[in-house]
């Protein structure tokens, strides 16, 4: 229940802000050009969506990079880097994941610039120990662990679904607010893997056209 009305908080706030944004653009719309390149950076709040993960490991900032090319008038192929890392002051360890996500995104060039998109990614997740020796209980595994120099990595696949608009700032530049969420594959949680370490990303990027 929780975990719902996170989401849907998220899904709210993108909403009003879109409101905002499409207020101002109405008011001032800059032509971008014939443009077939985009490079773009952001970064903004991220919190997983599995209950267990969260309670661990805690929400914070995500970090993204993009690379897009123009493959016909609405849609371009894209890719994006990302970076977190998770961690709460009273459990023992921390979490970090890369992950890069090739997608198809559709933009429809109206006053609010929306889009839509989706892909398959890459995900690199490693959880480490602050401290280097001892044990501490997991409450996903209800297992003691032993701390000692360990460090667990997973690797796998997972998916992204996002959406979002931009508005131009000058004739190269733009700014744009997403919203995405995302679910991985990280093997079994209910055998001491990671599993699924997605969730919602709401972040705010600025960008380049080439």
């Amino acid at each position: 229940m929780i975990r719902c009305r996170k989401g849907y908080s998220l899904i709210a706030l993108f909403v009003f802000f879109c409101s905002l944004i499409g207020r101002a653009q109405s008011q001032n719309n800059t032509p971008q050009g014939n443009h077939d390149w985009e490079i773009s950076i952001g970064g903004g709040y991220f919190s997983p969506t599995r209950e267990g993960f969260r309670e661990n490991y805690g929400s914070n900032l995500k970090y993204q990079i993009g690379v897009a090319s123009r493959i016909s008038r609405l849609t371009s192929l894209a890719i994006d880097l990302s970076y977190t890392r998770l961690s709460k002051s009273e459990y023992p360890v921390r979490y970090a994941e890369i992950s890069a996500v090739p997608s198809i995104r559709v933009l429809w060039p109206t006053t609010l610039n929306p889009y839509l998109g989706g892909g398959l990614g890459f995900y690199s997740g490693s959880i480490g120990f602050k401290h280097d020796k001892g044990y501490f209980y997991s409450q996903e595994t209800g297992t003691y662990v032993d701390a000692k120099g360990k460090k667990f990595s997973e690797n796998g696949l997972g998916f992204e679904l996002y959406g979002g608009t931009r508005w131009d700032i000058s004739s190269i530049m733009f700014m744009g607010l997403e919203l995405r969420y995302s679910h991985t594959f990280l093997g079994d949680s209910d055998k001491g893997q990671q599993g699924d370490v997605g969730g919602f990303f709401l972040l705010l990027k600025l960008g380049m056209l080439i």
